[in-house]
């Protein structure tokens, strides 16, 4: 549970494994990225004053914020808190779903099943079948 892509790992299925841990690792990149930049934001915030701060245009606002903290902001970083929930947000649901996934192959990981392709009256089929009952 605690680390994405471990049950994964451990069911033998490394492919999915990678991933789910390259995925999340994104994720919480993409967290600290816009943290530190809301960061930024909110020091340039701080030392100007709210009202002086509003009162800026998007260009004015980007050179107050390289002139408090030495920090280019650019288009992707207008609104850093917004896009920083959305990959926390990002996060929790591929970390709910990777334990959900692991979980269920744990759980069938003794399943007698194949799966294969195959041609059905010359045209290609995807076939599946599994052993119910005794040997």
């Amino acid at each position: 549970m605690v680390l994405p892509g471990w049950g994964q790992w451990y069911v033998g299925r490394p492919f999915k494994a990678a991933i789910y841990c390259g995925g999340c690792g994104y994720f919480t990149y993409e967290i600290w990225h816009y943290e530190t930049i809301y960061n930024h934001i909110s020091v340039t915030k701080k030392q100007l004053g709210i009202d002086i701060w509003n009162s800026y245009t998007e260009a004015q606002k980007s050179e107050a914020v390289y002139q408090q903290t030495g920090y280019r902001l650019t288009m992707r970083s207008t609104r850093p808190r917004d896009l920083r929930n959305k990959y926390a947000w990002r996060l929790l649901g591929a970390w709910v779903i990777g334990m959900l996934d692991a979980y269920v192959d744990a759980h069938l990981v003794g399943f007698p099943a194949s799966m294969g392709l195959s041609a059905i009256d010359g045209q290609p089929a995807l076939t599946f079948s599994w052993v119910i009952g005794g040997n």
